[in-house]
């Protein structure tokens, strides 16, 4: 198990800087191409078209891949499939019909009459690759699932480039999105051997489905919690501003999202396998909230103390009003990635009800009201304090449920954490160094400063876990 969990989360993060570096050097492109409006358009669209995409499978494809292997027969995998493509073409309808004219009255943005009903067409693309998914995650192959993501996003990525230059505005952005699901399906499926049939059974749906619900109100719950910020951003400040807090939250949450997603991905079915054995899970569970954070911390840090020259060098001055935002973010990051992967332990052990739960007190009892109260006094600035507030009780939350099941304590998360912070001591006073004393236009010096910042971190990391690293590479 830890062979095949270590060639995971290297295949997977080989697609983190292969996939995800090529990512951010689109967005990069792109926000000097097109302007924050066109941003904030594409954020007011995937607010409804992302609820939808978060839901399309009914969660039935979760329900998969913990579902036991002695249970699992081939109509299993039959029915998820014709459910999840019927269901899909309901959603797509109801969002055409019913979302679309709602979501033009909330914003008053005429435009996404047009978007939403192309955007939306990813949610049919997406439930075509719901079983390869789930097969190649059962198998923990995530070599094919890095190739089929970094192939797709390459293709769709250049398009866009190229549809930026020649002036096509915000639809840039989102045939980017949709060229990528397209070129995804083949690849997907030339990597399993598994044909659809015109077979369903409704004794198999039931013993999945009620799983599958949880996972769906969880993941309703969750994109709310995730996504109502941009909502209440986008209704009370607009469009350009909007577009401002989604690029700051994209810049500082990609790398923490991309290295959670990686863990998520692969402990998420390791955890189902070791479901009934607790200490293991917590042993694992440890692991994952350190090597989270070794990596996150080097992405971050110079986010935080360089923020404004690097805005100017990367993105320009249009984008000046991220400063704070970015800097509030990061911070942010920083504490949800030491919460580890709680909703994959949950889930894994069969206790998802906890995680809706959590999701349940998060959004209306936290995020809505903190949201609310801070952009009005103090607009976008207000909404980057909301985002620490949320992820700090949100922490605190997950640390409550995860000590009182899994027995994991706080000295047991301050222990597994004092590597990587103890690495960050030299850093920080170079970065901070760098920032009061270097011309804030010097990209040079800030490069070089950073690109030496982070080798000096890198090095303390493997000179204090210089055995664990050697077993890491060993297996």
């Amino acid at each position: 198990m830890k062979t095949r969990i270590i060639k995971g989360i290297t295949w997977n993060v080989f697609q983190l800087f292969a996939d995800q570096g090529f990512s951010m050097l689109v967005k990069i492109i792109l926000a000097r191409l097109l302007l924050p409006e066109h941003f904030g358009i594409i954020g007011m669209a995937i607010i409804f078209s992302g609820f939808f995409s978060a839901i399309s499978d009914a969660g039935l494809g979760a329900a998969l891949i913990r579902f036991k292997k002695e249970k699992l027969e081939d109509i299993h995998y039959q029915t998820v499939f014709w459910s999840s493509l019927v269901f899909s073409g309901l959603l797509y309808f109801i969002l055409i019909f019913g979302i679309t004219p709602f979501a033009v009255w909330f914003y008053k943005e005429a435009i996404l009459s047009i978007i939403l009903p192309v955007i939306g067409i990813s949610l049919i693309l997406n439930s075509f690759n719901i079983i390869p998914k789930i097969i190649l995650s059962r198998e923990l192959n995530f070599k094919s699932l890095s190739i089929v993501s970094i192939t797709s996003n390459l293709f769709g990525g250049i398009i866009a480039i190229i549809l930026a230059f020649l002036g096509a505005g915000v639809w840039s952005i989102i045939l980017q999105g949709l060229i990528s699901g397209f070129i995804s399906i083949p690849i997907f499926w030339y990597f399993i051997d598994w044909k659809p049939k015109f077979n369903f059974s409704k004794e198999a749906l039931k013993d999945i489905l009620g799983f599958g619900l949880y996972e769906t109100g969880l993941n309703m719950l969750g994109y709310f919690t995730r996504n109502i910020d941009y909502l209440i951003v986008g209704k009370l400040l607009g469009a350009s501003l909007l577009g401002i807090y989604t690029m700051a939250f994209t810049i500082t949450d990609i790398f923490r999202q991309q290295i959670m997603g990686i863990l998520n991905k692969i402990m998420f079915p390791v955890y189902g396998i070791m479901q009934d054995d607790f200490s293991k899970i917590k042993k694992y569970y440890l692991k994952v909230i350190k090597f989270n954070t070794i990596f996150l911390l080097p992405f971050l840090l110079p986010l935080i103390i360089c923020t404004k020259p690097l805005i100017l060098i990367i993105f320009g001055e249009k984008w000046i009003l991220a400063e704070f935002p970015i800097q509030a973010m990061a911070v942010a990051s920083i504490i949800h990635g030491i919460s580890g992967t709680t909703d994959s332990v949950f889930k894994g052990i069969g206790k998802v009800n906890i995680t809706f739960k959590i999701s349940l007190i998060k959004i209306f009892i936290i995020t809505i009201p903190s949201f609310v109260v801070l952009i009005y006094f103090f607009g976008i600035n207000g909404a980057a304090i909301a985002v620490i507030a949320h992820k700090s009780i949100g922490r605190i939350i997950h640390q409550y449920y995860m000590k009182k099941i899994i027995c994991v304590s706080e000295l047991d998360i301050l222990n597994v954490l004092k590597e990587p912070f103890f690495a960050s001591i030299i850093p920080i006073i170079l970065l901070v160094l760098i920032s009061s004393y270097v011309d804030i236009y010097a990209w040079e010096y800030y490069i070089i400063g950073i690109a030496v910042s982070i080798v000096i971190y890198m090095l303390s990391i493997y000179f204090m876990m210089k055995s664990e690293i050697g077993e890491i590479f060993k297996r």
